[in-house]
């Protein structure tokens, strides 16, 4: 799997507090900022949490084998909200979205990056279950449950 520096960052620790509380019982993260560990070479399981690399290449590479993962579970998405085929393909199956009430601040984790004001709006996206999400996640924007999917 070929990284760029740009792919290596960390979920800010307010956000990754809201992940813990919902995934209370666990979850597998396939994308951490770690250049050594391949995600899209092991079995994901059934509750992840998926912010994928932000090179265009990989980025898709994870939502293609997220498709042909799923099985069932709690797959939860962070991307960033923009227009775009690779947002539509993961909106597509979710059962509910956060909307921040801001850009969350990622942390670098690469000795090119420098911490720096967001760029681009954050959304969090479901597939499965959105029992709790709306607990976990309202402190951090407007969250919408959707009946039957998108």
């Amino acid at each position: 799997m070929k990284t760029e520096p740009n792919d290596f960052w960390n979920t800010p620790h307010e956000v990754f507090r809201a992940i813990d509380h919902f995934f209370s019982g666990g979850h597998f993260d396939p994308c951490p900022p770690n250049p050594k560990f391949d995600g899209l070479s092991v079995d994901w399981g059934t509750d992840c949490y998926i912010n994928p690399p932000y090179s265009k290449a990989l980025k898709r590479a994870f939502i293609n084998k997220a498709h042909k993962e799923y099985q069932g579970g709690r797959y939860l998405w962070m991307f960033n909200y923009a227009n775009s085929e690779d947002l539509w393909r993961v909106h597509e199956k979710a059962s509910a979205v956060l909307i921040p009430k801001k850009r969350f601040r990622f942390i670098p984790n690469h000795p090119d990056l420098k911490e720096s004001s967001p760029r681009y709006d954050n959304i969090m996206i479901l597939w499965g279950d959105p029992s709790g999400f709306q607990n976990s996640f309202e402190h951090l924007g407007k969250v919408y449950v959707y009946e039957e999917g998108f």
